[in-house]
């Protein structure tokens, strides 16, 4: 396989009501562009790294959604 990337890092930014999901980590090109695998040389990579991509978006997907249930929680007022 060709260049090794740095590992996306994902935060999770939490509003009231909402979330944002943000790249907190991540490789560049000569250029600065934006690189979301390494340079791929054969099918099977090709398919390797997608697989490893959609598994770490649905990793992101699963915190995302947790953090919107906590931040649409209102804390219970028990006492006037």
């Amino acid at each position: 396989m060709g260049t090794e990337l740095k590992k996306f890092e994902y935060k999770i930014h939490k509003r009231a009501g909402s979330v944002h999901v943000v790249l907190a980590s991540h490789s560049t090109d000569e250029d600065g562009a934006i690189l979301i695998t390494p340079e791929l040389m054969s099918e099977e990579e090709i398919n390797a790294q997608i697989q490893l991509l959609k598994a770490n978006l649905d990793n992101v997907g699963t915190r995302a959604k947790r953090a919107l249930r906590n931040a649409n929680t209102k804390p219970i007022q028990l006492f006037d």
